[in-house]
């Protein structure tokens, strides 16, 4: 009989557990959104995500197991791993025009890092992102709220310890990789502070986990984004 073993991955959901070669999650109320928008994207040649089994006896979601490392912290991954994983943002989005409402994309909506399956340990020098697990997130949105967010975490912003140069300009890249128009990199200070606002908002509005801690941590990267609002400006408009 195979021995179910915990997996730490990911960051929504507790009690995921690995079996053989399939992983089991507690069921959701977004259980049927995930299970759609996986089979969705499977057919319109996506394969970095879970493919979505069903349910098992103990009424759990029965996922695909994604082989690698998922690191349980932000701050692991290289600027050139972030890149990377904007590589692949970009390919679901552009998998999901196949099926997006006119104007959306479906967004994974908590792409960081430690969503990400990578090849092996982030510090190992070819390592790289292989795959996205826990999709309760996702949704239909403007493209820029999941960069915006990939942004923030993948590059720590808020983070004193970082140079604030390089992360710039590692922003500049990011969105000439993922091959953002004017109307994506208008205003992007601001839409970068408006997807870390709407963090902060909804662990407000669950009224569970650290929300003291989240709103510091937010207010950090807020404060980042405003000191150095001209600086993203220049850099995003050089690159145009």
């Amino acid at each position: 009989m195979e021995m179910e073993i915990p997996l730490a991955g990911g960051r929504i959901t507790d009690g995921v557990v690995r079996l053989a070669d399939t992983v089991r999650r507690p069921a959701k109320e977004s259980s049927r959104r995930v299970q759609s928008a996986l089979h969705a994207l499977r057919l319109a040649g996506f394969y970095r995500a879970p493919e979505f089994l069903g349910f098992d006896e103990k009424n759990r979601e029965i996922l695909s197991f994604i082989e690698g490392y998922v690191p349980g912290d932000l701050g692991e991954n290289s600027v050139e791993q972030f890149y990377m994983a904007i590589d692949m943002a970009r390919d679901l989005h552009q998998a999901s025009r196949a099926f997006a409402p006119e104007g959306l994309v479906l967004c994974h909506d908590d792409l960081s890092p430690c969503n990400t399956v990578f090849s092996a340990p982030c510090r190992q020098w070819d390592s790289h992102p292989v795959g996205i697990i826990d999709w309760d997130a996702c949704a239909y949105l403007p493209a820029w709220e999941e960069i915006s967010y990939m942004c923030w975490l993948w590059l720590d912003l808020g983070n004193e310890e970082m140079d604030a140069g390089l992360q710039i300009q590692a922003m500049g890249r990011a969105l000439d990789r993922y091959g953002a128009n004017e109307g994506f990199r208008e205003d992007f200070p601001g839409k970068m502070i408006a997807r870390m606002m709407r963090v902060q908002h909804s662990f407000e509005a669950r009224g569970t986990g650290d929300v003291q801690g989240v709103r510091q941590w937010v207010g950090e990267g807020v404060a980042w984004v405003k000191r150095h609002e001209a600086a993203i400006r220049a850099e995003l408009e050089e690159k145009r």
